[in-house]
């Protein structure tokens, strides 16, 4: 059972990592992300050049990479898990339907009312506005029975949030 859980879990990173550039043996002077090894070994750090590369890939909506950020959402630091909700958030504007189904399934994840929202620092209003009407837009094209609860609750809150 732990096996699976492990597999579960660790398969998307491992696979983002094994089929990337990126090498998450490469180690930095000062690593401040690692990828755990539950099973007791060491922890393998993550560079912040490799961590960015993988939350600029989420940002964009690639499956893989929010599948891989969403894992390590849990064992991150403040600035990181600020990072992995801003790519959570612009990753609605291409793939939301993999976001809810992310935050349908991992319940340690940023809330509804955090991610669905512009996380821009320092956007200009026409980037503001762009981001509110292209996350409508996508989020309205989701078709998933499971996750209508989330995307009714995310919607509410775009279309509300000051522009």
């Amino acid at each position: 059972m732990r096996r699976h859980f492990l597999l579960k879990n660790l398969a998307p990173i491992l696979l983002f990592l094994a089929t990337d550039t990126l090498m998450v043996h490469a180690y930095s002077n000062e690593p401040k992300t690692t990828l755990p090894d539950k099973a007791g070994g060491p922890a393998r750090p993550m560079t912040e050049e490799q961590f960015d590369q993988l939350v600029s890939k989420a940002s964009r909506g690639d499956s893989l990479s929010l599948e891989a950020i969403s894992n390590l959402y849990q064992y991150s630091d403040a600035s990181y898990s600020e990072g992995i909700t801003g790519a959570l958030s612009s990753a609605l504007t291409t793939n939301p339907a993999k976001v809810f189904q992310l935050l349908r399934s991992r319940s340690y994840l940023p809330t509804i009312a955090d991610i669905c929202e512009s996380r821009q620092i320092e956007p200009s209003p026409q980037e503001v506005a762009t981001f509110y009407h292209n996350a409508i837009k996508a989020i309205q094209s989701v078709k998933s029975e499971n996750t209508s609860e989330i995307k009714s609750k995310c919607l509410q809150r775009l279309k509300s949030a000051p522009k």
